[in-house]
């Protein structure tokens, strides 16, 4: 994917829909699981799911970070109304549920994992990033009992993930969060992460530079595309 600043925007929101999607239905079938997948599509478009895709121009798709719903392509919603309006519901659904107030460790995980994929697309496809040669794992823990929450790594193709879970092999760098309100506060800027190390609410384990280069990339992604502020 070249560097086109929309498109990258476009995408990542995709991306977080679709994981978001995968989390919150995760006991789901996948096919339902699998509803909102994204795909490029043509030069300025992007699908959700395979079968009867909901398509959106780019444009449109950025109008989620402002709260506001896309507006799809009428001539595919015609074609297969049943289909559209259930995926059309569930990004509805997804929203409300990315903006709702809780201090769960479960709503932690999933602004957590959203938050990692989009900085992952900006990692991936941003000239700001993706010529870098910062590579490693970090992993992010909660609590007392360092839960493994999830982590992000540079894979052999030269390309960040984000993944749930414990990372297999041993991380580079470790982000503890002291709470999963903690967690939820940063994740949605209402506190600031430079102020949150500061008071002992989060704490840096292992490589600083690769934390301090993942720290500036989630930076630069939260003010174009989150979902939940």
């Amino acid at each position: 994917m070249e560097d086109n600043s929309l498109k990258i925007k476009a995408w990542s929101i995709a991306r977080s829909i679709h994981i978001a999607n995968l989390i919150i239905f995760q006991n789901n079938t996948d096919k339902k699981r699998f509803l909102l997948k994204p795909f490029l599509l043509g030069e300025q478009k992007i699908g959700f799911g395979q079968k009867n895709p909901l398509v959106f121009d780019y444009m449109n798709i950025v109008k989620m970070v402002n709260m506001e719903f896309p507006f799809p392509e009428i001539g595919l919603i015609i074609k297969s109304p049943c289909d559209s309006i259930s995926k059309i519901l569930r990004m509805n659904k997804i929203s409300k549920i990315l903006r709702k107030e809780s201090d769960s460790r479960e709503h932690f995980e999933l602004l957590l994992m959203v938050g990692l994929e989009a900085t992952a697309c900006y990692l991936n496809y941003s000239d700001k990033f993706n010529q870098s040669g910062e590579h490693g794992c970090i992993q992010f823990l909660l609590g007392a009992d360092e839960d493994e929450i999830g982590y992000i790594i540079r894979n052999a193709e030269g390309l960040w993930k984000a993944h749930l879970g414990k990372a297999s092999g041993f991380p580079n760098a470790k982000l503890l969060f002291s709470s999963a309100s903690v967690g939820i506060q940063v994740c949605k800027g209402f506190i600031d992460s430079k102020e949150a190390i500061s008071q002992g609410d989060i704490m840096m384990k292992g490589r600083i530079p690769l934390l301090d280069f993942f720290g500036y990339a989630s930076k630069i992604t939260f003010w174009n595309v989150s979902l939940f502020r």
